[in-house]
């Protein structure tokens, strides 16, 4: 500082400019946002709805579909990851297949007996994103799991009462192996099957609920 500021004029004693409390504060910040790195992405979610009757009664039809063909992952002075449609990726990134299909069929065939199956699938994969791996086969096969759910419902004293019971993975499916290399071998490491992919095989759930 070469003159003492006209907002802030020196103290009786001291020499010009010199530093003062007051003189010294922030009056303005100025603030600029630098994006270091982004992920990119585009691609189509649909739902569709209908519902109808079958055998004269009440079903429902539903259908939920993703296709997010590319998913961009930039950052300076390292490779661009493509993860869309890759199984695995660094820092245990979640597999992001290029198709993923959900369909619900939910069907009453009597009074207070409800009957739900639900089907998801996914398409192949490759194995990872990054352009600076080689690989001997950059694929993992596709896999689809179909679960079924029948419920009764009644009005008891105490609340609405359901009892159900389900079947997940109803064809025991099992889901095809693979790894990516920067992850390691220890067991549980999230290898082995893509992230999503359930390697339980099939099982069963019963139960009851009761709305009071």
């Amino acid at each position: 500082m070469n003159s003492a500021s006209v907002h802030c004029p020196p103290a009786e004693g001291t020499l010009t400019g010199s530093p003062q409390i007051g003189c010294n504060a922030v009056t303005r910040w100025l603030t600029r946002n630098i994006n270091l790195s982004e992920i990119e992405t585009w691609g189509i979610d649909t739902e569709l709805n209908y519902t109808a009757e079958l055998f004269e009664r009440p079903t429902l039809f539903r259908i939920l579909a993703a296709w997010p063909p590319h998913v961009y992952y930039r950052q300076p002075d390292v490779a661009t990851l493509d993860q869309g449609g890759a199984a695995f990726g660094p820092l245990g990134m979640a597999a992001t297949p290029s198709v993923r299909i959900s369909a619900f069929l939910r069907f009453q065939p009597v009074e207070n007996v409800t009957i739900d199956i639900m089907e998801r699938r996914r398409n192949a994969m490759k194995l990872g994103g990054d352009p600076s791996q080689v690989w001997v086969k950059n694929r993992i096969g596709s896999f689809a799991t179909t679960s079924i759910n029948i419920a009764w419902d009644t009005k008891t004293e105490f609340g609405n009462l359901q009892v159900y019971g389900n079947v997940q993975n109803l064809f025991d499916a099992t889901p095809p192996i693979g790894a990516f290399s920067g992850n390691g071998t220890r067991a549980g490491l999230r290898d082995g099957f893509a992230l999503g992919d359930d390697p339980r095989g099939r099982y069963f759930t019963a139960g009851a609920k009761v709305r009071f």
